[in-house]
């Protein structure tokens, strides 16, 4: 019978143990929590599986730490270094350089690869959080979906952590050393007002960023700042010995009353709480309790976490943690409509996690001090230059003049949005005073309305430009200009303070702009007319009150779901992959029929219009001639998505909006 190669013994100082199987079996539980909710599976606060890395970490690292210092009372901080970058480096370049090299066939070709390539090189020069937060946004947008390699901004921020606490520690137990009186209290309280400050800021952050020349992406979910905290809660655990007292029955109650906190956290937070805040002390306190716990070595949970599948799980946590979302991400490319792709994807990135720990971590491992020199040329050097190429070749759509072009034509942001004019009232406080565009003797033109009126700004600036009128063009995201509707309080707020604003203005136009998918609430065959008519009658009766001339631009023809209206499949020409272009199957068509369910809304909208003076601008002539709608004419993309014209569409629109609002 084959015997199992066992581990050798490691050394460490006698009531301290260095290896813990139970927190490994902690980190399981952790990558577990992560991958659920990856999977898409009904674990909505699954995310907050990193938090629980982030203190187990921090008490890993410092509990290694104080013990070479206790040993011989210094810091190799070279060899530190060494340590992590032999751990950490060599299994995350191998998923960098496939993923990237992947992505570059699966994923869309106009706006993803170079994302991905630039995230991947962002992770191997310990940065891909900030790379993350310029290039993607936030963790629960949409396009953080898309990015394969979007959860390597937890593993930058956890490097960034290890490159300070040495040097920190270093300093503060030198420092207590020249003050003996100091020696036991000052490292600790030091640390515990850092932990604080951290806590603080990330309680304010939001607020603070507003007011601040630092970009809000630094108070936000990627930021170093406001995840420090975390960290050092480890860390503090480490450093201090009362709790290693806690006897037999303390021990149990800690274990499961963190165990309820962590089930409390997967199950009961969720994307829509604010998060890193407040609740993020749910997971951190419960990993804290559960460390405290199996520190004792005994009970039921210790030797649930300390089990063989825990522990084997355990000691693959890093490998699964990344090769699982790059395999869901990838997967969901090719079958993006099947449910069951996520799950399967998460279960089949066990094979690449157990070939990686095999055979690429295991070897290291092993060598004991290998040097550091061809491991970075391997795992290092290769990676960067292969993310480094493909973020230069995706960022020109990999040299295909048609996809740059088409790049150029839905990515291209509006007037408004370059402007920072697109968002809702309490982020941009100040934006009825500086959304102004052109000047002129005529009377102003005043746009607003949800992200298609962020759209048509490319089209409505112009326009007064050759009428000599000055333009006003405010907008904000999915929150149509009308007060009638349910809506969000932020946007109804917006709604409230952009109609009393305009009490105050010269008479001129208002021209509303929003999308129609709101009237489909009950169906795509289905539109509420009478809510409709409510709403668009409600903003006209408020334009005149106001003394102003309202215009309504007839919402455009949508390519979401079924011919006019919402839901169903999504049509993203930024999600369509290289494969698709390949085959020319990224462009829809649809033909308007006289039955067509948009054209209820339209002629309540016209009806409207004729009885209240007001305007009303029906571009679908122009962007569907012959009562046929197109995305893409002749390689020009008239739509960036379902709902949306690409910005030259729009831009191509200015003589029909001259036409209307020549006064």
């Amino acid at each position: 019978m084959r015997r199992e190669r066992q581990p050798a013994p490691r050394q460490d100082v006698p009531g301290r143990p260095a290896f813990r199987p139970a927190i490994q079996g902690l980190r399981a539980v952790a990558v577990i929590m992560v991958v659920l909710y990856h999977a898409g599976l009904p674990v909505p606060g699954g995310f907050t599986g990193v938090d629980v890395f982030f203190v187990i970490s921090g008490f890993v690292i410092a509990e290694m730490l104080r013990r070479e210092w206790d040993r011989t009372g210094g810091l190799d901080l070279r060899n530190f270094v060494r340590r992590r970058v032999l751990r950490l480096l060599p299994a995350l370049g191998l998923v960098v350089t496939t993923t990237v090299a992947a992505s570059a066939l699966l994923i869309a070709p106009l706006l993803q690869p170079a994302r991905t390539a630039l995230t991947g090189l962002g992770a191997l020069l310990l940065s891909a959080n900030v790379v993350i937060a310029v290039t993607t946004g936030d963790y629960f947008d949409e396009p953080a979906e898309s990015n394969p390699l979007l959860h390597l901004w937890s593993l930058s921020v956890e490097e960034q952590f290890y490159l300070v606490l040495p040097v920190l520690l270093l300093v503060l137990w030198r420092s207590a050393r020249r003050l003996p009186r100091l020696t036991a209290t000052g490292p600790v309280l030091t640390l515990l007002a850092l932990a604080a400050g951290s806590f603080a800021i990330m309680l304010i952050g939001p607020p603070l960023a507003a007011r601040s020349a630092l970009p809000e992406e630094f108070f936000g979910f990627y930021s170093p700042v406001v995840r420090a905290w975390e960290f050092l809660a480890g860390v503090l655990l480490a450093l201090t010995d009362a709790w290693r007292r806690l006897d037999r029955r303390s021990s149990a109650a800690a274990g499961v009353f963190g165990a309820l906190l962590l089930l409390g956290s997967a199950l009961a937070i969720d994307p829509s709480m604010l998060f890193p805040g407040p609740v993020t002390a749910i997971p951190v306190i419960g990993t804290i309790l559960l460390i405290v716990s199996t520190e004792a070595r005994q009970g039921r949970l210790h030797a649930a976490l300390a089990s063989r599948p825990f522990r084997l799980l355990g000691d693959r946590s890093y490998a699964w943690y990344l090769w699982h979302w790059p395999l869901i991400v990838l997967a969901g490319a090719v079958f993006p409509t099947r449910w069951w792709v996520a799950p399967a994807a998460a279960l089949a990135s066990l094979l690449p996690t157990q070939l990686s720990y095999r055979y690429v971590e295991e070897p290291i491992r092993r060598r004991g001090r290998p040097s550091v020199a061809p491991v970075l040329r391997r795992w290092l050097l290769v990676p960067a230059a292969i993310a480094g190429l493909a973020a230069v070749g995706a960022s020109n759509a990999w040299f295909v003049p048609s996809l740059a072009d088409a790049g150029v034509q839905v990515n291209t942001r509006s007037i408004s949005q370059q402007a920072s004019c697109h968002g809702f009232v309490r982020e941009l406080p100040d934006r009825f005073d500086r959304c102004w565009f052109g000047d002129g003797d005529g009377g102003p033109i005043y746009l607003i309305g949800d992200s298609n009126a962020s759209t048509f700004a490319d089209a409505v600036v112009p326009a007064g430009l050759q009428l000599g009128r000055p333009v006003f063009a405010a907008s904000a995201p999915a929150c149509p200009p009308f007060l009638s509707i349910d809506a969000s309080a932020e946007c109804r707020e917006t709604n409230v303070s952009m109609f009393e604003w305009l009490r105050s203005q010269p008479a001129g136009d208002v021209v509303i702009v929003a999308t129609d998918t709101y009237w489909f609430k009950g169906g795509v065959m289905q539109p509420d007319v009478v809510a409709h008519q409510a709403a668009v009658l409600d903003s006209f009766l408020r334009i005149r009150a106001a003394g102003h001339r309202p215009v309504l631009v007839q919402p455009i023809p949508t390519f979401n779901g079924l011919e006019g209206g919402a839901g169903g499949d999504r049509w993203r020409l930024t999600t369509c992959t290289m494969m698709q272009f390949v085959r020319s199957k990224c462009g829809r068509t649809f033909q308007i029929g006289p039955e067509w369910p948009q054209q209820q809304l339209w002629r309540s909208a016209a009806a409207l219009a004729l009885e209240h003076d007001a305007i009303v601008i029906d571009l679908t002539g122009r962007i569907c001639p012959e009562g046929l709608c197109r995305t893409d004419i002749d390689g020009a993309w008239l739509y960036r998505d379902g709902i949306h014209l690409s910005a030259r569409a729009a831009a191509g629109l200015d003589d029909a909006f001259v036409e209307a609002l020549v006064r």
